[in-house]
């Protein structure tokens, strides 16, 4: 039997089979998400508009689009995101290393990336993003430079600003910016301008929706580098988070990092790729540029720019060879392979413990929807950690980097499934103590009516 495959020579095996490995660890990892039907508590199918969220983030298209995504079942505003991610990263892959092959295994491999099963929690969110993105990719010409990445700021801050950072990739992909390093630095300041501009147009959008500018919600702790001393506070908020970030990847995939910072060693006796890894930690570290203006906090489902510019400084290369080719795909298949075990945690954390909010209400909460007119949640977030984290040691289900549902407000969402759509009210820890007898305390809140209509959720501080 003459099968064209054998005869090749056996250093190609090896792209095959990381192509095969990266396909099957991603079907796995996106395939547990079928079974989730209890979301983060701001997912925008729980919200009756989007008006809060546009005069706090800006999201002008998430807004004009709000009755399609609402309208859109969750899994299928994932998948359009999954998708349009993988053929992003397939197309400026292939592009930048001259090999269809390590394309592909580069964009299964970035598919296990630590941040991007957290950012799935909220779908709709990001998809319209990754679909432009994934469009620009598709028909993106140098000629039209300006315009695409125009397009791209006022697009991705309409939607979900830090897409915005993926831009660079495309000028990685293009042989004609690689090889000019004056064009490839004018292309990097040009990206920068761009972006203040897309925020600009996101300010006059939500002015011209709402008749007000963009401010930002309380709960993202801005503080703006206004001053010296709080630009000081910024920036070591930015080495605790990088510090953080490194720790996940040297924790969870130690033998990838030891091998691919030999690899980069490798690739940095090429002056040329010196400057082209430069570029990708210019993607990794934008993710920052919010903490550095403003101070808010940076949360891990913001994280897939640093995760993909720190995936191409350390293992991929321009126009790779044979050999080459073989260790590339190698260390994308470690590095999905490092991470699947977390993500598919964290996927089974998060339906084992949602699955128990809905149980808990529906057990311990006899009045049906139509008779409950109000829905007081009464806890505080800063005494609740320690009894989920209890809790989760009891599951066997520790989550990482992934978040805590254990919070007043992410209660919520387990009502409105059961159909309980009642206004929800925290009055918050100094609301006086309620009593509510339970036996058994290994449920993490008690539920309670009055009779009245009203119903009572209380977390363990708060029950006496």
């Amino acid at each position: 039997m003459n099968i064209e495959l054998l005869q090749l020579p056996r250093n190609q095996y090896i792209p095959y089979l990381g192509i095969v490995l990266c396909l099957f660890l991603a079907a796995v990892t996106w395939g547990q998400f079928a079974g989730i039907d209890i979301w983060r508590h701001d997912y925008i199918g729980y919200l009756p508009n989007y008006a809060s969220k546009l005069a706090t983030e800006g999201r002008w298209i998430n807004y004009l689009f709000f009755d399609t995504l609402k309208s859109l079942p969750p899994n299928l505003l994932i998948c359009i995101k999954v998708v349009s991610i993988a053929c992003f990263f397939y197309i400026v892959a292939t592009n930048y290393t001259g090999s269809k092959s390590t394309g592909l295994v580069c964009s299964l491999a970035l598919l296990q990336s630590p941040s991007i099963v957290a950012e799935s929690l909220w779908p709709g969110v990001s998809s319209l993003c990754y679909v432009f993105l994934a469009l620009i990719a598709l028909f993106y010409k140098e000629r039209f430079f300006h315009w695409w990445f125009i397009a791209a700021s006022i697009l991705s801050w309409g939607t979900f600003a830090y897409c915005y950072f993926f831009m660079p990739f495309l000028l990685l992909s293009d042989q004609s910016v690689r090889e000019n390093k004056r064009k490839l630095f004018l292309r990097l300041l040009f990206w920068m301008v761009y972006f203040v501009l897309g925020y600009a147009v996101s300010q006059v959008a939500t002015y011209a929706i709402l008749g007000k500018f963009i401010v930002l919600a309380p709960w993202r702790n801005a503080l703006y580098s206004t001053s010296f001393d709080n630009a000081a506070v910024n920036f070591h908020k930015i080495v605790d988070y990088m510090k953080s970030f490194l720790t996940v990847l040297l924790d969870h995939a130690p033998l990838f990092s030891f091998l691919a910072s030999l690899f980069l060693l490798y690739k940095l006796k090429n002056r040329k790729g010196f400057l082209l890894n430069c570029v990708s930690l210019i993607i990794a570290c934008s993710v920052f540029c919010f903490t550095a203006l403003s101070g808010v906090n940076l949360s891990w489902r913001s994280l897939l720019p640093f995760w993909s510019g720190l995936v191409f400084l350390l293992v991929l290369k321009e126009q790779v060879n044979g050999n080459e080719k073989a260790i590339i795909t190698a260390l994308l298949s470690l590095y999905a392979f490092s991470f699947f075990p977390v993500n598919s945690n964290n996927i089974r954390w998060y339906k084992t413990t949602t699955a128990m909010y809905r149980e808990t209400i529906a057990r311990q909460l006899p009045v049906p929807p139509e008779g409950v007119s109000k829905i007081v949640v009464h806890g505080d977030t800063s005494s609740l950690f320690c009894d989920e984290k209890s809790f989760n040691q009891r599951m066997g289900l520790v989550p990482q980097y992934i978040g805590t549902l254990m919070t007043p407000s992410r209660i919520v969402p387990a009502f409105r499934k059961l159909g309980y759509f009642a206004p929800v009210h925290f009055p918050g820890k100094t609301e006086q103590t309620v009593r509510i007898e339970r036996e058994h305390w290994y449920d993490l809140f008690a539920v309670a009516s009055n009779g009245s209509g009203v119903v009572t959720v209380v977390f363990p501080e708060m029950a006496k």
